[in-house]
């Protein structure tokens, strides 16, 4: 399947999507499940997608929240694959005020983007954006251990070191 037949088919799905999504945000996070199938990924033609469409769209499970603690540097292009992938998926990005502009300009072009001076002081944000079930990314300083003690259950990506 390419490119173009996939963005077909989610065309022709729209009306249909807006009818049983209410926000764009809800909308949204149903195409990022939908296009992370393995059945949409590896699919052959548009009844195979239409399958996978059909199972997702009347599956009663809700959207997930997360929280990753991503260590920043002085380099964003090391940051690992699977940070740049959370980053583009997190709707709020809180960190730290030293973080380097270039790390905090890679997220998501529409996540709510929130400085802080101790890392202590956004614990009760992500408490409540965990209840509204957002994904959250926080920029950690490498090395600091302040945010070990909040980060519980929570992923945590260390920036990519040169040797």
């Amino acid at each position: 399947m390419n490119t173009a037949q996939l963005a077909d088919f989610a065309a022709s799905k729209r009306s249909d999507i807006k009818r049983h999504f209410s926000s764009v945000d809800e909308r949204r996070k149903f195409w990022e499940l939908f296009f992370k199938q393995p059945m949409v990924i590896n699919c052959k033609d548009n009844q195979e997608l239409e399958r996978a469409y059909q199972t997702l769209i009347h599956d009663d499970s809700e959207f997930t929240d997360s929280c990753t603690w991503i260590e920043y540097g002085t380099d964003p292009e090391l940051l690992p694959i699977k940070a740049m992938r959370i980053m583009q998926e997190a709707e709020i990005v809180f960190y730290d005020k030293n973080c380097p502009f270039g790390f905090v300009d890679l997220v998501r072009r529409d996540a709510e983007r929130i400085a802080y001076d101790d890392v202590a002081d956004v614990s009760s944000g992500i408490m409540s954006c965990k209840a509204d079930r957002q994904r959250i990314v926080v920029f950690v300083e490498p090395k600091s251990s302040s945010y070990k003690l909040l980060k519980e259950g929570d992923e945590v990506i260390e920036l990519a070191r040169i040797k």
